[in-house]
C-alpha cells in the first residue's frame, strides 16, 4: 500500500487540529485519556497557549472550580522542554514520565508548592533555549515586595542572578530566580506565599533520584532545585535560609 511522504503537510494539519473547545474541555477535566494526551502534546509545542491554559487552571482551582488539578501538567511542562530542545516542528514528542509524590526522608508528603516549583523550573529550562524569551537578570526587591508581597531571597556571596521570572501557582504569583554559583553551578530558587506549618529549617524531599530542598519563613515558602547532590543543595539552602 502506498504511503504519503513523511513531510505531508496535510497529515501535520490533522495532527494539529486542536481548537478552543478542546482546550476548554481540557481545563474542565472533561476529555478522555487519548484526546487529553493529544491536547497536552499540542500545548508542549505551543508555549503561549500553554501559559494561558496553565493560568486558567490555576484560576479555576483558586476559585474552587469543579475540575481537579490535572496530574499531567508537570508532564506537559517537561514535554515543552523536550519539544524546544529537539527542535521538532510537530507535537509528537517523547513525553517524560514524572512519578507523582515528593516525599520527605521520613515518608511524609511534601507541600504542594514543591510541584509548582518543579513546573516553574521546567518552564524556565524551556525558556533558556528560546530566542524569543529574554532573560531578566534583575532582582528588584522593592518591586517584588510591593507587587508580589514576597521577600526576595538573599543569595550567598559570589552568586549572580541570571534570570528572575514570575509564574502562576496554586498559592498565587510566585518568583523563580535562576542564579549561578561562583563555580558555574546553575540553581533555581522558587519563592511563594504559603500558609502551611513547615519548619524554617530546610527539609529534603525526593522523587525518584531527584532531590529538592524546601523551607518556610513567616508566611513565605522557598524551594531550591538544581543539579547538585542532596547534601550540597541542603548546604546552599541553609545559607540562603539564614540570610533571607
Amino acid at each position: 500500500m502506498a504511503q504519503g511522504p513523511a513531510n505531508d503537510d496535510r497529515a501535520a494539519a490533522r495532527r494539529l487540529s486542536i481548537g478552543d473547545e478542546d482546550l476548554a474541555a481540557y481545563i474542565a477535566g472533561g476529555l478522555g485519556e487519548a484526546r487529553r494526551s493529544e491536547v497536552e502534546g499540542f500545548l508542549a509545542c505551543n508555549p503561549d497557549v500553554a501559559a494561558r491554559v496553565m493560568g486558567e487552571l490555576h484560576r479555576r482551582r483558586r476559585a474552587g472550580g469543579p475540575a481537579a488539578r490535572p496530574r499531567r501538567w508537570s508532564q506537559a511542562a517537561a514535554a515543552l522542554a523536550a519539544c524546544v530542545l529537539s527542535g521538532l516542528g510537530g507535537w509528537q514528542v517523547a513525553r517524560s514520565t514524572i512519578a507523582d509524590g515528593w516525599r520527605e526522608n521520613d515518608g511524609d508528603a511534601a507541600p504542594g508548592y514543591v510541584e509548582d516549583a518543579l513546573e516553574s523550573h521546567a518552564a524556565t529550562e524551556a525558556r533558556r533555549v528560546m530566542v524569543s524569551q529574554i532573560d531578566t537578570p534583575v532582582l528588584d526587591r522593592a518591586e517584588i515586595a510591593r507587587t508580589l508581597k514576597l521577600r526576595a531571597p538573599v543569595l550567598p556571596a559570589g552568586w549572580r542572578v541570571v534570570d528572575a521570572q514570575v509564574y502562576p501557582s496554586d498559592d498565587g504569583p510566585a518568583l523563580n530566580v535562576v542564579a549561578l554559583a561562583p563555580d558555574g553551578r546553575r540553581l533555581n530558587l522558587f519563592a511563594v506565599r504559603a500558609n502551611t506549618a513547615v519548619t524554617d529549617a530546610p527539609v529534603v524531599a525526593r522523587r525518584g533520584r531527584r532531590a529538592v530542598v524546601y523551607w518556610e519563613k513567616g508566611s513565605q515558602a522557598f524551594v531550591l532545585t538544581g543539579d547538585d547532590s542532596r547534601d550540597r543543595l541542603l548546604r546552599e539552602a541553609r545559607a540562603i535560609a539564614q540570610s533571607t
